[in-house]
């Protein structure tokens, strides 16, 4: 009995000197809190009471261990509040934050169950307190999408969840705003029963004056220092006014005119209730992971993602879209273009008759550039007789090149030495891998043309061309799809490596953005807990995309795995790997979300550039190089080319340094982020 009665003296929170200063770049420190003192009473309510910019949420957050403080001293319920948790406090305290803070692709039911899970809220308990919170504040349907309920319903169910655990401190960061009369009048029917009732202490914040009369004691906060702290009444009194309001005001300009001293009621209890029964049952988890905490934050991303649907395309169907694109836009040669020819050795060739054949006439006549012409299949040819007519069109961009035949040019073929002297090629230097194909296909046709002359038309060194530069290809004898297949293995890790990455980025700065990962750690959250879960449905996801990309390999780009299937796999399981791991450290380090938009183009960007992909690795600068092969997909992909197509198993050495280079990466990036993430815990410092 003799506990009981002495509850009401004992202080549930107190503070002492705080101070809060923010430094922005390039700008002076600006100070939010400044010498801040508070006490609160054990099962009392408590109403701070200030203007929007005052410091109200600052400190809150600082109570709350969301932010770290400069200076000063914070407990509750006597043990001392650090950044960057709560630990064993995080079982007292219910908080409902200012903004909503709850992830709108749940349900009100889901909602209730994941906030409960980080409590460790048995199914018995969550599903009496659900139902009394349900008919206390007249919530819609369990089922109901938090997205697609009303503002004011969004709120009342945030209230919810602050209390669902029955905390016996509750924090509300302006809890009645945007709630009509009747429930806001249950709300506070509600909060009375549980201060008189339960002894639980109450703190919230307000702008409204009129809710000060509803609290034990009221605090005035204005510029980060607590002026006025006091009983509704008795404030009433001490200024002679008869509202709250003209009260408020004699206090500001008296502030103003510094012409008050600060009235407070309990700035020097210092006595502590150091035997609490709630104390004692408040578990001190030394626990790593919580299992029915990692399981309501599985169900939580799991529910997410069903009704995530834009989501779900981005992450699984964009993919093998953008490959079957990529497969028909790119590694493709261009056929029937118009091309230039000037014919200075005849202009008797006539119609070109496409068949491939030697006409022995022409060794006569000397109108082997006809032969070179009938075997032009891939152009559409346009006749010039000057060559500047044809240059003046190519700068117009008519044609895409011209070819010269010069008026000896069969003569010339007699002579092997003379041999390129016989004709000019012109190419557009802007469409460098058109000029690289057209020069390509000339070779091969002039090649081809040379080797029948050699024999038909009895042309010594004719076919010398073709016997010194037998290109050949091990791989493939079809050089165009070759070409394809060369360049989309490694695309295929660079569309995974950035899909993954963006996909982290936004998951995690969506958690961020809602509110939920503040409030989550408030409830209980570790670290280690949501670093476990993020793991889990990162295998899960990569799972998925291995297969489908496996299926895009043999299917759709229809190519055949020399190697060894599970190292094909494990290459693309790394590029999925890199990016998550990237976009969870740079949503750590990143708040802003198109600093986060405009990191991901880059990174894309830069995969594009420097990952083999457009120009090989080796020709890079030497500045670029080293840059180049520590990039996550770089070595991958070159480890990628050698399984698929020249199935090279595990004891090759580039296979061997992609693997070495993939794990020890991910341990560190791993670690990193792991000391990060603790580090600054998604708040500001």
């Amino acid at each position: 009995m003799h506990f009981s009665l002495k509850l009401f003296e004992m202080s549930s929170i107190q503070v002492r000197k705080l101070s809060k200063n923010y430094q922005e770049f390039g700008k002076n420190s600006q100070n939010i809190l400044c010498n801040f003192n508070l006490t609160i009473k054990y099962g009392s309510i408590y109403s701070l009471v200030g203007s929007s910019g005052c410091g109200k949420t600052t400190f809150l957050n600082c109570l709350l261990a969301m932010q770290k403080i400069d200076e000063g001293e914070i407990k509750i319920f006597n043990q001392q509040v650090k950044f960057p948790n709560l630990k064993s406090l995080s079982k007292l305290i219910g908080f409902m934050p200012q903004h909503i803070a709850l992830a709108s692709q749940l349900t009100i039911n889901e909602t209730f169950h994941y906030f409960a899970s980080l409590q460790l809220i048995d199914d018995k308990t969550l599903k009496e307190r659900s139902k009394m919170l349900c008919d206390l504040l007249c919530l819609p349907s369990k089922d109901s999408l938090i997205g697609k309920i009303s503002n004011g319903q969004q709120r009342r169910v945030s209230f919810a969840v602050a209390v669902l655990h029955d905390p016996k401190l509750l924090i509300l960061d302006e809890p009645t705003v945007g709630l009509d009369c009747e429930i806001r009048q249950r709300i506070w029917k509600f909060l009375h029963q549980q201060s008189s009732e339960k002894n639980i202490t109450i703190l919230f914040t307000t702008q409204y004056l009129t809710e000060v009369s509803r609290a034990h004691c009221c605090g005035f906060l204005r510029k980060g220092n607590l002026i006025v702290e006091n009983s509704h009444d008795k404030i009433l009194e001490q200024f002679n006014v008869d509202n709250i309001d003209e009260a408020f005001y004699q206090i500001c300009c008296l502030d103003e005119s510094k012409g008050i001293l600060k009235i407070t009621a309990n700035e020097n209890n210092d006595n502590y209730l150091l035997c609490m029964d709630f104390l004692d049952k408040s578990v001190k988890d030394n626990k790593i992971i919580r299992w029915q905490v990692l399981k309501g934050l599985l169900i939580k991303e799991w529910h997410r993602k069903k009704i995530s649907h834009s989501e779900n395309f981005v992450a699984y169907l964009l993919p093998i879209f953008y490959m079957i694109i990529y497969m028909y836009a790119i590694g493709g040669f261009p056929n029937k273009f118009k091309f230039g020819i000037v014919n200075y050795e005849t202009s008797e060739c006539g119609n070109y008759q496409i068949n491939n054949s030697i006409n022995f006439n022409h060794c006569q006549e000397g109108k082997l550039s006809c032969e070179i012409l009938n075997n032009l299949d891939y152009f559409e040819i346009i006749n010039y007789d000057q060559h500047q007519k044809a240059y003046e069109d190519f700068l117009k961009g008519e044609i895409f090149g011209f070819l010269i035949f010069n008026s000896n040019f069969t003569k010339s073929l007699t002579n092997v030495l003379h041999i390129y002297h016989t004709f000019e090629i012109i190419s557009d230097p802007t469409q460098y891998a058109f000029g690289l194909y057209l020069k390509y296909k000339l070779f091969l046709t002039f090649s081809e043309v040379f080797k029948n002359l050699s024999t038909k038309c009895e042309i010594i060194g004719g076919d010398l061309l073709s016997k010194s530069m037998n290109i050949r290809d091990i791989i493939t004898n079809n050089f165009d799809i070759f070409i394809m297949n060369y360049q989309s293995v490694v695309m295929i890790l660079i569309l995974i490596f950035c899909i993954t990455m963006s996909h982290s980025v936004l998951s995690i700065y969506e958690f961020r953005g809602q509110g939920i990962w503040n409030r989550s750690v408030i409830n209980g959250m570790k670290i280690s807990e949501i670093v476990l879960a993020q793991l889990i449905l990162f295998y899960c996801n990569t799972f998925i995309i291995i297969i489908e990309m496996l299926l895009v390999i043999k299917f759709v780009l229809k190519i055949e795995i020399l190697g060894s299937i599970w190292l094909v796999a494990f290459m693309i399981y790394q590029a999925s790997m890199g990016g998550y791991i990237v976009g969870f450290l740079t949503s750590i380090l990143v708040d802003d979300i198109f600093v986060l938009a405009g990191l991901a183009n880059a990174f894309i960007a830069v995969s594009v550039s420097i990952s083999g992909l457009v120009w090989p690795i080796e020709a890079a600068s030497i500045f670029i190089k080293p840059v180049a092969y520590i990039y996550p997909v770089s070595l991958s992909g070159i480890a990628l080319r050698e399984i698929i197509f020249k199935g090279s198993n595990l004891y090759h050495f580039r296979v061997q340094i992609a693997l070495i280079y993939i794990i020890v990466c991910g341990l560190i990036l791993s670690f990193v982020s792991y000391v990060l993430l603790k580090w600054r815990k998604f708040t500001s410092n």
